[in-house]
């Protein structure tokens, strides 16, 4: 019956597979299987039915369909009679049934038998019932020897002696014990076999057996006894002693102590049934140790363990998580082929079903995908487990993990493709000889290199002829001799000659000796490669590092490297020609920096990290007391190293010190020039403001110096401005500056202590030394000083405010007649700002033609005719209606803007002298004024000649007009050439307000001056003033004398007008004839 309950399908049973039956069910089955006695069980909710070999007969036909059934199916014809007593078995209650006739088959033919069944219940592990047991035993003969009244006594005895032998032959121990005290009433030859034969009928149970009492048994006696419920134990220790005079030994036990009710219900024993699981339990034991060690080594192995059925599908697997990351439950069926690498798909699924076709053992390799996405290679394998028919019952293999060998395959296959490559890029020549045998082997690259033919043989002496006569007795030391091999393998450099062409070249030669177990060499192997080029290169680099030394050591330059972990400095050879010192510690050199520069040294890194070079500049004392500028290049060349060079620099700093003097002093003076001063009145300032201390600013310009220069020439100007320089720098302390800005231009700039107050008084006592004469070849000197003062904190903060504030100073000290010194204030600001506001205003309005040319008639003293008109400016300002050049004359002060005016009246009064001449009119001469600026300006005559050109003006109807300052300019020949080419055009050149300035006879003389005009200063109280008079008079007769026009200007009265008149005037000009007059107005008076 055992080979049938195990091919027998239990899965589709309520129990399901056996591998998941509860550990009572399987002990009742071995139970029943290992029974003589007629015995069946039934289990679970369904009843499922199981039964022994000696039960077959009870079931007859019944048999074997009967196995897996449920109970009632199996005995419907008397499910009537014994239901019920299966129902109280199952509640738990042991019964029985006597003499209950069933059909069976005997021989082939049906009859009917006489059996008496027991029924006892099946507790599991929680106490439960789970089953029940039934034993039977035929009494068919009995029934059919005594009569009826017999057979019923006999029948109760036979059964009575049938239980008994049931109970004495169970398999598992049983006995009866009655009373409080458990007296044993019956105890079977298991149970006698169990405590070791011990007599104990009759005794209570903590007598008969003191050992197990001790133990805890009696006491669950009691509790069943008193409750009247079972109590059910499992795999339960015991010491018991089954053998008389040995000590107890350890017992695992299942037992119940079922209570017997009397029959008043109360409970008069306790039935007690259980087996000696002793040997099951170490079988368990062994078991499970035998499972955690298979789990363990599942566990600690990389592989994958895999069963498939015949098949050929996957049945389970261990460890899949470990080589794809992913669940087990993915490698089952098919699913383990998504994972493989699409490349190596068909031919897995190929060799699998190869295998699984043939019965051959398989052996895969291919790439599975970890979870991550990256592919692994696995190597399977997999043989099939047979049956005794030779059929296969499932297949049982593994799956290893080989990513990292065939990466290291890989990497040796890719190794030995770079040596192979490497061999014929380098064109590495390979040797080896067998000493033994005499043999010699060459790669075709060591043939190469030595001009060997591929064919030629080889011996000991074919190498050793193609070395250099003079390196070949070397060379047979180093390789020939066994001697000279340490172990560590021996190489040397040589000269060859080439066995084809006789041509010389260097090699490089390697080799080693393999010596046998014995110490005997019995092979060499190693390599030769041409160097050729390399040696060549060597001597190119020799010859450049050559060239190096001789440049470092001709630019007076070395090279260094420095040790950052020890701070040792490595110098080139020529070092100590340069800073007297060799290699050494950094502290050597730092000691002979200069003070100020030594921690650019001591703390020298490159600014760009890891790597990049920086520069320093120092000054270094030599041994002898020479100081030198030294310059130090270097870059870090790892993590503890700088290189760098260090090069001599003084007379490049001696250059640039010459530099800085000539672009921040002046040349002539020595001084410090604007630039320089600039630098230090920033740094100045910055100082008191944080100090909170003062500074004093002067700006100094001399009256008339440019007359020194016409005097007495520019050596002579020269020797005054160097005289000012020396009689400042003496007036000054050495905290204070001195310094020319241009021409005739000084500024002293003062710091703390002194204040505002104390430079008032020193500009006053310097206005003093400055105009003391000096004498230069034999003649005094002398011109006197304007000086403006502004200072901080009083004025302005800023440096181009603080000049500008002194600059207004000094413009103001000028206005008030010069050789005086002012002070600024914030007045004399809003003077310049309102000189500032009108030329923006008049540069806004000069595109507007708002400056318009008025016209002032010049008239014939002698005829009343009038000769000519003088061009003036006016403004045709829309509020304010006709303004003349007092309002706007300072915009005639800035050369641009003058410029700019004068081209706007020049082109507008050009325009106006046309159209009188179209209209027959005749205005004479048009004078127009040329301011000095406009003198400045290269083409100036072109420019004008081109305007009256385009216009068709004669020369004899204009007229220029200049001041006596446009004479005396240092532009002299430049002004006297203009004025020339003027005269040369048959235009008047008219010399404008004479007698207010400096101009001489040789003025007069020098240009080509046609026409005097007289100041209207002299004329004023020419009626009045003898001295005016006297002056008009000298003009007149100086010009008539010359043969030039003479016009006064400013006549207001007919007695200025007749006085001039009678003095030889020729011309007048003034309020007295009319004032200046539009152009629209100028036809009128001509043709009056």
């Amino acid at each position: 019956m055992g080979t049938l309950i195990r091919a027998y399908d239990w899965s589709k049973t309520s129990l399901g597979p056996p591998e998941a039956w509860p550990h009572a069910l399987k002990t009742a089955l071995s139970i029943l299987l290992n029974s003589k006695h007629q015995m069946f069980m039934a289990w679970g909710p369904g009843l499922i039915s199981f039964y022994n070999d000696a039960y077959r007969p009870v079931l007859g036909a019944r048999h074997p369909d009967a196995l897996g059934r449920p109970f009632p199916e199996i005995w419907a014809d008397v499910w009537p009679a014994i239901g019920p007593l299966v129902d109280r078995a199952l509640a738990g209650e042991g019964t029985w049934s006597e003499n209950l006739p069933l059909v069976t088959f005997r021989n082939g033919f049906q009859e009917i038998a006489n059996f008496t069944f027991s029924y006892s219940p099946i507790f599991d592990d929680s106490g439960e019932v789970a089953g029940m047991f039934c034993a039977c035993t035929e009494t068919t003969d009995k029934i059919l020897r005594e009569s009826p009244k017999c057979r019923r006594a006999n029948a109760f005895r036979a059964n009575e002696g049938l239980l008994h032998s049931l109970f004495q032959q169970a398999p598992g121990f049983m006995a009866v014990v009655r009373g409080p005290d458990h007296v044993f009433e019956m105890a079977n030859a298991a149970y006698q076999q169990l405590i070791g034969f011990r007599p104990v009928i009759g005794k209570p149970f903590r007598e008969a057996l003191p050992e197990i009492d001790v133990q805890g048994f009696t006491c669950l006696l009691d509790q069943v006894y008193v409750t009247g419920q079972p109590y059910i134990g499992r795999g339960h220790p015991a010491l018991v002693q089954s053998t008389p005079g040995e000590p107890a030994a350890l017992r695992h036990v299942d037992f119940i102590f079922q209570p017997i009710a009397a029959e008043d219900g109360s409970v008069s024993g306790i039935f007690i049934q259980g087996h000696d699981v002793t040997d099951h339990k170490r079988t368990e034991a062994a078991l499970a140790e035998s499972e955690d060690r298979y789990r363990a080594l599942l566990e600690a192995s990389t592989m994958v363990f895999w069963t498939a059925t015949p098949d050929g599908e996957f049945a389970q697997v261990s460890g899949w998580n470990r080589l794809s990351g992913e669940h087990e439950d993915q490698h089952s069926a098919e699913g383990w082929l998504d994972t493989l690498h699409p490349e190596d798909r068909e031919c897995a699924i190929a060799q699998w079903l190869a295998s699984v076709i043939s019965g051959a053992s398989y052996q895969a390799e291919f790439r599975v995908r970890h979870r991550g996405g990256e592919y692994r290679w696995a190597s399977a394998r997999a043989v099939p487990l047979k049956d005794s028919n030779g059929s296969i019952r499932e297949w049982v293999g593994t799956l290893a993990d080989i990513h990292d060998q065939k990466q290291i395959e890989e990497a040796l296959r890719a190794s030995e493709e770079r040596l192979r490559l490497a061999v014929e890029t380098t064109a590495l020549g390979i040797w080896d000889v067998d000493l033994s045998a005499d043999r010699h082997e060459w790669t075709p690259e060591t043939r190469q290199i030595l001009g060997i033919a591929a064919d030629a043989p080889l011996t000991g002496e074919t190498f050793l002829s193609c070395i250099h006569p003079e390196d070949r007795a070397r060379m047979e030391t180093v390789f020939y001799d066994d001697r000279s091999d340490t172990g560590s393998g021996y190489r040397s450099v040589c000269r060859i000659i080439r066995a084809d062409n006789g041509e010389e070249r260097w090699a490089a030669a390697t080799g080693q000796t393999i010596y046998s177990e014995t110490g005997q060499p019995i092979r060499k192997l190693g390599t030769i490669r041409d160097i050729t080029e390399h040696k060549r290169s060597e001597e190119t680099l020799h010859a450049t590092v050559e060239r190096l030394r001789l440049a470092l050591s001709a630019g007076r330059m070395i090279a260094w490297e420095q040790d950052l972990a020890t701070n040792h400095v490595t110098r080139s050879q020529n070092a100590f020609g340069l800073l007297g010192i060799g290699s050494g510690p950094l502290s050597e050199f730092l000691d002979r920096v200069h003070p100020e520069d030594r921690p650019l040294r001591e703390h020298f890194h490159p600014r760009s990290g890891t790597t990049g070079s920086d520069t320093i500049e120092f000054r270094y004392t030599l041994p002898n007391g020479k100081m030198l500028w030294l310059g130090l290049r270097g870059e870090k060349a790892g993590p503890d190293r700088l290189v760098g060079v260090t090069f001599d620099i003084t007379d490049r700093k001696e250059s640039e010190a010459k530099i800085w003097r000539v672009a921040n002093h002046d040349a002539l003076t020595g001084l410090p020039n604007r630039a320089l001063f600039q630098q230090r009145l920033e740094q100045a300032l910055a100082d008191a403001k944080q100090n909170g201390t003062a500074v004093s600013l002067l700006l100094i310009d001399f009256d008339h110096f440019k007359e020194i220069n016409d005097a007495l020439g520019h050596d002579a100007g020269d020797a005054f401005l160097r005289e000012t320089a020396h009689r400042l720098k003496a007036l000054m302390r050495d905290c204070d500056t001195v310094a020319r800005f241009s021409g005739d231009e000084f500024a002293v700039l003062v710091v703390e202590p002194l204040r505002l107050e104390h430079a008032s008084r020193l500009a006053g006592i310097m206005s003093e030394k400055l105009s003391e004469p000096f004498r230069y070849l034999g003649r005094a000197i002398a011109s006197k000083a304007s000086i403006g003062v502004a200072a901080f904190p009083e004025h302005d903060a800023t440096p181009a405010d603080l000049l500008k504030d002194a600059d207004i100073a000094l413009f103001e000290a000028k206005a008030q007649g010069r050789s005086r010194v002012v002070t600024y204030c914030p007045t004399l600001r809003s003077a310049v700002e309102q000189r500032v506001s009108l030329l923006e205003e008049v540069r806004e309005i000069l595109p507007k033609g708002q400056i318009v040319p008025f016209y002032q008639p010049k008239i014939c003293l002698s005829s009343g005719a009038i000769i000519g008109f003088e061009v003036l400016a006016r403004w045709r300002h829309p509020e304010r209606g006709i303004l003349s050049p007092d309002y706007f004359g300072a915009a005639f002060d800035d050369p641009r803007l003058a410029i700019a005016l004068s081209e706007s009246l020049l082109t507008k009064a050009v325009s106006d002298l046309r159209q009188w001449l179209d209209a027959g009119l005749d205005p004479g001469r048009v004078a127009f004024n040329l301011s000095a600026c406009e003198f400045s300006q290269p083409g100036l005559t072109d420019h004008v000649f081109r305007i009256l050109d385009a216009a068709q003006i004669p020369s004899e109807n204009f007229e220029v007009e200049v001041t006596e300052t446009v004479l005396l300019s240092q532009n002299a020949g430049s002004i006297s050439a203009t004025l020339n080419s003027f005269h040369s055009r048959g235009i008047s050149v008219a010399l404008d307000d004479f007698g207010t300035g400096y101009a001489s006879l040789t003025h007069l003389k020098r240009f080509p001056v046609s026409h005097i005009k007289i100041d209207r200063g002299f004329v004023m109280n020419l009626e009045q003033d003898a001295g005016d008079k006297a002056i008009v008079e000298a003009i007149i007769s100086l010009g008539r004398n010359l043969g030039m026009q003479i016009t006064a200007e400013g006549v207001e009265t007919l007695g200025q007008a007749q006085r001039l008149r009678e003095l030889g005037c020729h011309n007048a000009q003034g309020y007295f004839y009319s004032k200046p007059v539009e152009s629209g107005q100028v036809p009128d008076f001509l043709r009056d």
